[in-house]
């Protein structure tokens, strides 16, 4: 499976992944529980860039899924969605609500719908 950090473009076993993070991705991941509410950080600096990719989010929810916030931004374009460490049947079982707004111009754009699998 691909690596949940984007800017790694390494495959590993899927039985991997927590310690392929861990031992190489150190301090690229960010912990937390479900629900959850991310603002990643916007600087001036990561705007005029062209591309960037962002510390991802771990999310684990009360059972013990867990599942990968991704944000990232290619040719000048921004990308934002959730995986889940789950096979496609089950990732489909879940619904993950994505929502990006900016206060100072009203606009906002909102996904509804399965995590995808890794």
């Amino acid at each position: 499976v691909p690596c949940p950090q984007t800017s790694c473009n390494k495959s590993i076993l899927f039985k991997k992944i927590d310690s392929h993070i861990s031992e190489s991705h150190k301090g690229t991941l960010e912990k937390g529980s479900s629900p959850y509410s991310r603002k990643p950080n916007l600087t001036q600096d990561n705007m005029n860039k062209e591309n960037n990719d962002w510390v991802i989010k771990q999310v684990k929810n009360e059972k013990g899924d867990i599942f990968y916030l991704q944000f990232l931004k290619r040719s000048g374009f921004f990308y934002y969605w959730i995986t889940v460490k789950a096979d496609p049947a089950k990732a489909s079982s879940f619904e993950v609500t994505l929502e990006i707004d900016n206060p100072d111009s009203g606009m906002k754009m909102m996904y509804k719908g399965p995590a995808h699998p890794i």
